[in-house]
This record gives C-alpha cells, sequence and structure tokens, in this order.
C-alpha cells in the first residue's frame, strides 16, 4: 500500500547547508527534512553512501555532469529496482556523496555494480553499503539542521 501511495517519497522541505571544509572553505548539501520523522523506515534499512569523484579524468574530461544530473541518474537507476530514498547530497573536497536508504540490499548492490562497469557510465564513484535500521547515518545531519 505504502509503494503506491503518495507518501512513498517525502516532498521535503529541503534543508540546505553549508559546513567547514578542510581544504576548501566551504561546502554545501542539502537534506530532506521530511525523512527526519519518516514513518516507514523500517522497510528501508539499507544504507548505500554513494561518493562520487569529480577528479576523476573521466568525469572531468568527458561528462562534467552537474549535481542535479548525477542525483537523478542514480535516483532513476536505483528506483528501477527497488525503492530508494535518497536523503542527503553533501559536495566533498573531490565530488559528491549521496546518502540513500534502500528497501532491498541485493538489488541496490546489483545496480551499482552494473552501473560501474558500464563503460559509458555518467560518472566514476564508489559505495558502501550498511544495514542500518534506525537510520543513524543520517541523524548528525539531522541534527545540524535542527540547530
Amino acid at each position: 500500500m505504502i509503494k503506491s501511495s503518495d507518501e512513498l517519497y517525502p516532498a521535503g522541505p529541503i534543508a540546505i547547508l553549508q559546513i567547514k571544509s578542510k581544504k576548501s572553505g566551504f561546502l554545501t548539501g542539502w537534506i530532506n527534512k521530511g525523512y527526519k520523522d519518516y514513518p516507514y523506515k523500517t522497510f528501508c534499512k539499507q544504507n548505500f553512501l554513494i561518493k562520487v569523484n569529480f577528479q576523476d579524468s573521466r568525469t572531468t574530461s568527458e561528462t562534467n555532469p552537474d549535481m542535479a544530473t548525477v542525483e537523478e541518474y542514480f535516483c532513476d537507476n536505483l528506483r528501477k529496482l527497488c525503492v530508494s530514498h535518497l536523503v542527503a547530497r553533501l559536495t566533498t573536497d573531490d565530488g559528491l556523496n549521496l546518502e540513500m536508504y534502500l528497501e532491498n540490499k541485493d538489488a541496490g548492490m546489483i545496480a551499482l555494480l552494473n552501473l560501474s562497469n558500464d563503460p559509458n557510465r555518467l560518472v566514476s564513484f564508489s559505495y558502501e553499503n550498511n544495514y542500518d535500521p534506525d537510520w543513524d547515518a543520517v541523524q548528525g545531519l539531522f541534527q545540524l539542521i535542527d540547530t
């Protein structure tokens, strides 16, 4: 029932973050505040941190995508296989991190493996997966926007 409802993906609001960087001054990002008290977290216990490297020669010389394009690339491909929540997007000194929660670990791993092996992939990236039923990985971000 949740998958077919308008409540599956909260619309926001979006909070903009500015974080001090160790290298380049300030970094920016956003977090979807609609996920702070999201009532269906229990169905998406798999945290995926996708780290996009904008310093990679493939990215800088061939595609030069903007952050919104990168975000859509991952969301569109993951959502073909399972429910995928993009909770936050944060710039780093080298690129972009996407904090996501997925309902299905195997589907997420397959999608990301296929994307990383695709010679026509949009960007170079790495990813980490953790079982995180309480969404602890993003609690610090929610605390930042509550101050």
